[in-house]
């Protein structure tokens, strides 16, 4: 593989974009998006049972066994927790 011999030219955007650029931050736009521990608790429990006569894939079963333990914090919550939890 050849080595890169020119530069990417950074340039501005093209007028159409203005109205997607940043603007000043206003508090007033500021709204409590966290919830509590036992909140989340709540969540997990249910997002993490099934009823005892229902016959569940074993990987399935793993994957609610990890994510009931990343509930507790005895586990990293990963990607597709969070996810779960936020649509709890």
């Amino acid at each position: 593989a050849g080595s890169i011999r020119k530069k990417p030219c950074l340039r501005q955007l093209p007028d159409y974009w203005d109205k997607y650029k940043g603007l000043r931050h206003k508090p007033q736009y500021e709204v409590e998006t966290s919830v509590s521990s036992e909140e989340l608790a709540q969540v997990t429990q249910r997002l993490t049972t099934f009823p005892a006569s229902f016959h569940i894939h074993p990987k399935v079963g793993k994957l609610l066994e990890q994510r009931a333990e990343m509930g507790t914090g005895k586990r990293p919550v990963d990607y597709g927790m969070a996810e779960a939890l936020a649509f709890g």
